[in-house]
């Protein structure tokens, strides 16, 4: 695997340093100059090249060396990756990120599994028609964990993380899977998806996060749109099961092998649901634009923080708000207990979606509330078009930096 590397001085002589021991990637390449290592790639054509996030404008020029090297795989190298800069460097025509320090056997695997789903794109073979056993191999390096509570029940939050989950799918570059773990379940319903697994399976099957691929596709069931599901409890009966280890197993195990974990929780403070909140990267407390439901939330505010959850995590999403609301945002700005993080239109349609099992954002994405959906989800700006395919720009830059 031949790299080429861009970035500062340090990156270089790290990375460098780090892949002139690895028997799977090779540096043929190096600069801390942007036009450089434009020159080096077009030159070299090297397996990929890697930019460093940390120089100055590294997401314009690695953008300029994908569009004057297109056959050459372009990455970006953080040691702070996230779906945020994935999401950045994907709307840049790049192939993903890679974490520092760079280790040359997962810069080969994710080079291989790149070149493996550009095959499968010029055979005309769609994402989500993968057999789940590839599209879910555990080489996950972003992760959201995004829950959604409120607790007042009928707000509407099962729906927005379905579809949620549905706008990071639609994407075609993170792999996503949605959870119920509210006691009173209805996400398998308004799925219609078999309930062949359970979050109950868990409890009974699953020791700890060591789950093959195998074995996860048993315990999750696959929407028609190609979303992966965990479906909530059977029966009111099966309530014990979701305690804190089970939970915790779940989330662990889930983040091996996906990008984006979205949980529904349902409006109970039960233990499982501060582990949710605990592992959570982002929390929205669902309400709606009224004042009863603002009051129980701001009533819950209190005894969040006395539970030592991290309310900093904490947006206040508010949902089915009309055209024209009675009360006005700006009105009760002062009294919100958390930041608002979102508005989402309410929207007449969503319930012919549900009674055919169908989730709005994947069947009409053009509706004001499927596009406030993909805005919530970062992805709007992808979720038009299919992934071109593109070179990687970490391998070329790593090829320079090993002379």
């Amino acid at each position: 695997m031949q790299l080429i590397l861009l970035g500062t001085p340090g990156f270089l002589d790290e990375s460098s340093g780090t892949l002139a021991r690895s028997t799977d990637a090779r540096v043929i390449g190096a600069s801390h100059d942007a036009a450089d290592a434009r020159e080096l790639a077009t030159d070299m054509l090297p397996d990929a090249v890697i930019v460093d996030a940390d120089m100055d404008d590294a997401l314009s020029a690695a953008a300029e060396i994908a569009r004057r090297v297109p056959k050459t795989m372009i990455f970006i190298a953080s040691d702070r990756p996230g779906v945020d800069l994935y999401r950045r460097a994907i709307s840049h025509g790049l192939r993903g990120v890679l974490r520092k320090p760079l280790d040359g056997r997962e810069i080969a695997r994710v080079v291989e599994e790149a070149r493996t789903e550009d095959n499968r794109r010029v055979a005309g073979t769609r994402p989500e028609e993968r057999p789940r056993e590839e599209r879910y191999a555990p080489v996950v390096q972003r992760q959201e964990v995004i829950v959604f509570w409120s607790p007042k029940g009928g707000v509407g939050k099962t729906t927005i993380a379905v579809n949620l989950a549905g706008a990071y799918l639609k994407t075609g570059f993170v792999r996503p899977v949605v959870v119920d773990l509210d006691v009173f379940p209805n996400m398998a319903a308004m799925l219609q998806v078999n309930e062949t697994a359970s979050v109950s399976d868990w409890a009974t099957t699953v020791d700890g996060p060591d789950v093959d691929r195998k074995a996860l596709d048993s315990l999750t069931v696959r929407h028609s749109s190609g979303l992966n599901v965990v479906p909530g409890i059977r029966r009111l009966a099966d309530e014990a099961v979701l305690t804190p280890e089970v939970t915790a197993t779940l989330i662990d195990t889930l983040k091996r092998y996906y990008d984006i974990i979205v949980l529904d929780a349902g409006p109970q403070l039960r233990d499982s649901t501060l582990v949710a909140f605990q592992h959570a990267t982002k929390i929205y407390v669902v309400g709606m634009l009224d004042i009863a439901t603002l009051k129980s939330i701001n009533q819950q505010a209190e005894n969040l923080e006395l539970l030592q959850v991290d309310t900093q995590k904490i947006r206040l999403l508010l949902n089915r708000v009309p055209r024209n609301p009675d009360l006005k945002v700006a009105e009760v700005k002062d009294y919100l207990a958390y930041p608002l993080g979102g508005k989402l239109s309410e929207e007449p349609l969503l319930q012919a979606f549900a009674n055919r099992g169908e989730i709005a954002v994947v069947a009409r994405p053009e509706l004001p509330f499927c596009v406030e959906v993909r805005k919530l989800a970062g992805a709007a700006s992808v979720i038009r078009r299919e992934p071109a395919p593109r070179a990687g720009l970490f391998a070329r830059l790593f090829a320079r930096a090993a002379r």
